[in-house]
């Protein structure tokens, strides 16, 4: 099976069509998207923190999250 060619993600055009619904953060690898976006300083706008991996994510009840590159996208 072949390895779907992933895009990078347009950053501008995120935050283009999103500017007045939350304030957009991309960052190709992230320890964690909620760690992210709990550091950030504080805004009017909700914070989405968008991912091509996570190296430390955290699901539900604590658990890992496990993020690689190239499988998923992560906010």
């Amino acid at each position: 099976m072949e390895k779907p060619d992933y895009s990078p993600i347009d950053e501008a055009y995120l935050k283009t069509v999103l500017k007045d619904k939350c304030e957009v953060v991309y960052m190709p690898e992230v320890t964690s998207t909620n760690a992210v976006a709990k550091s950030l300083p504080e805004s009017h706008l909700p914070k989405l923190v968008i991912t091509d991996s996570q190296t430390n994510g955290r699901g539900r009840l604590g658990r890992s999250f496990y993020s690689p590159k190239g499988a998923g996208l992560y906010m």
